[in-house]
């Protein structure tokens, strides 16, 4: 086999590859009849060229039969390509025109005698007017596929009925993983089509975020959401469904601000979602705007536990003391409250009794606070600091020492927290990963209580 053959071999293998690689990234969709129609067509044209390519006389004749077998299985092949996504059927249309290109190109040099026995100056007339054929040939073959290509895109997709699929894709409800996948999978060929746009393409993110949301355990949904918005800008509730998929994440906190604030521009009189918005101004600490969507959301449901608590928080950070146990109180009288509700309403009530100077209030508070949630650190801290408010160093020691079983007051969170306050420096007191309270660091505690227990977190007298 001459060397040129052997070239064109190796570049021919490299475009089966590109081909069969282009159907398989597919995700596995394509019929396997297809792929193996692809790879016999390729090998198919590959031996002709291997056995033609010495026999120029031939050259028409093999080239003619590569552009019919290209032709073929593009026509074959490109409306189940085009029905799943029209950017991977041009991909398939570039690709098998480059590979009749050249093919063309490289059995011509392959077969012609002359191209390696003189310059391409002192070619004949003849040689000329042959050349010319075959470039009006590749022309053809080139404004053919194009032409094909160009047909597909603007109606090859209309040939597939895509009502039954947008019906799977639409399907709700619990159901095996099998059919969670087949509902995954039509949507997904909708989206890749690339002929679905704004509502028909929100309606269809917002379904797969519902198919997903449907797993055992749920899977992300917040990429379908963030694609519904971006087809539909308009569209409520998916900038809603945005919002509280990112409130549940810890690093979405900041998007789902704007998420809300989308999902209020379109409803602006709605309480629920200024009780949504209220709640991640709280996360990001924009507590002043928080106080005030929280009010709005109150007024609609007084009696929301869970809306008490958030706005108990942002009062309680606005200094606004007496309204953050008001909001508190009124959270907890809800006799069905949630656990995270409760703890949060008796933490920021607690807090709030201790800053007031309500000392039996609070150390009362505090007591609630350690019966119901005994690994929360804010109950044993306010009780002990309230009784060092009051005078009562034994008590407030004795709660210390109780206090070391805590798994986040141990004897070296203690220390410290004493160096971060300042009180005494790390020299002063040995460092300590024991679970009982020993010299020096009892000496200094006591000392501390004696002092009034000075911190910067209460102002205690």
């Amino acid at each position: 086999m001459p060397d040129s053959v052997k070239t064109f071999v190796g570049i021919w293998v490299v475009l089966i590859i590109i081909g069969i690689g282009g159907v398989m990234l597919e995700g596995g969709r394509a019929d396997a009849g297809e792929v193996a129609i692809l790879i016999v067509g390729h090998a198919i044209n590959g031996t002709l060229v291997a056995f033609c390519a010495h026999r120029r006389r031939w050259a028409r004749t093999v080239l003619a039969i590569l552009v019919a077998l290209g032709a073929a299985m593009m026509l074959f092949t490109l409306p189940d390509q085009f029905a799943y996504s029209t950017g991977w059927a041009l991909a398939a249309v570039a690709v098998n025109a480059a590979a009749v290109v050249a093919t063309g190109l490289l059995f011509t040099r392959s077969a012609s005698d002359w191209f390696a026995e003189r310059p391409l100056v002192q070619r004949t007339p003849e040689e000329r007017a042959r050349s010319r054929r075959s470039g009006a040939i590749a022309g053809l073959v080139v404004a053919a596929v194009a032409v094909v290509g160009g047909a597909y895109w603007l109606w090859g997709a209309a040939l597939t009925d895509w009502e039954p699929i947008r019906q799977t894709c639409l399907e709700t409800g619990v159901a095996d993983d099998r059919t969670l996948d087949r509902r995954v999978e039509a949507c997904d060929r909708i989206i890749a089509s690339d002929w679905f746009v704004g509502r028909d393409l929100a309606a269809v993110h917002m379904a797969r975020a519902a198919t997903l949301q449907t797993y055992d355990p749920p899977r992300s949904a917040t990429a379908d959401y963030q694609a519904a918005t971006a087809a539909d800008p308009d569209n409520l509730s998916a900038w809603r469904l945005l919002g509280e998929a990112q409130l549940a994440s810890d690093y979405g906190r900041f998007s789902a601000v704007n998420a809300f604030r989308q999902a209020l521009r379109l409803d602006p009189d709605n309480p629920e979602l200024h009780g949504l918005y209220g709640h991640a101004l709280v996360l990001t600490e924009h507590y002043d705007e928080a106080e005030d969507e929280l009010q709005i959301a109150v007024a609609a449901r007084p009696a929301e536990s869970a809306l008490l608590a958030l706005l108990s928080e942002a009062q309680y950070w606005q200094e606004e003391l007496e309204a953050a146990v008001a909001s508190a109180n009124a959270a907890l009288a809800d006799p069905d409250i949630a656990s995270e509700t409760m703890r949060a309403a008796l933490v920021f009530r607690s807090e709030s009794l201790l800053r007031l100077h309500r000392y039996d209030a609070a150390i009362a508070s505090a007591a609630d606070l350690e019966e119901h949630f005994p690994r929360e650190v804010g109950g044993p801290v306010v009780r002990i600091l309230a009784h060092c408010a009051t005078g009562d160093a034994d008590r407030a020691m004795q709660g210390i020492a109780e206090a070391t079983t805590h798994p986040q007051l141990r004897p070296g969170d203690w220390r410290a927290a004493l160096v971060d306050w300042g009180y005494v420096t790390p020299a002063e007191v040995s460092d300590t990963n024991g679970q009982v309270l020993e010299p020096p660091l009892t000496d200094v505690l006591r000392r501390w209580v004696d002092d009034g227990c000075p911190q910067p977190m209460f102002d205690l007298p």
